[in-house]
C-alpha cells in the first residue's frame, strides 16, 4: 500500500471545490456491486485526502447516514494549511451524525 501511494502521489493534483458526494456515492456503488459477489465478512475502508474545506457537507452527511448500516470506514485527512475543524462534526465520537432530515447514523464510520 504504502509503495503504491509513494509512487501514485506526484501524479496526483489537489485542487478545489471539494465536493465528498459523488466520491461517496460511487463508494456506496461498489459496495452494492460487491455484496453480490463478495464474502459477507469483507470490510472496506475509503481513505480520502482533502486540501480544502467541504463544500457539500449536507451532502456528505447525509451520504455517510446511508452508509453508516454497511462495513466500512472512512478515514478523512487533511493536508495543507486549511482550517478542516468542520470534519470534526463528521465524526461521531461525541455527537450521532445526523442528516438535514434528522435521520441518525446508525454507528459512527468516520
Amino acid at each position: 500500500m504504502l509503495e503504491l501511494y509513494s509512487r501514485t502521489l506526484p501524479d496526483i493534483g489537489l485542487s478545489g471545490p471539494t465536493y465528498f458526494r459523488p466520491l461517496l456515492k460511487h463508494f456506496q456503488e461498489i459496495l452494492e456491486k460487491g455484496k453480490k459477489l463478495e464474502d459477507p465478512r469483507h470490510y472496506h475502508v475509503l481513505l480520502i485526502l482533502t486540501d480544502g474545506c467541504i463544500n457539500d457537507m449536507q451532502a456528505t452527511r447525509k451520504m455517510l447516514v446511508e452508509l453508516s448500516p454497511e462495513p466500512v470506514s472512512v478515514i478523512i485527512i487533511g493536508c495543507g494549511d486549511w482550517d478542516f475543524s468542520e470534519m470534526d462534526e463528521l465524526d461521531g465520537d461525541h455527537v450521532r451524525l445526523s442528516d438535514e432530515d434528522g435521520r441518525e447514523a446508525m454507528r459512527d464510520i468516520v
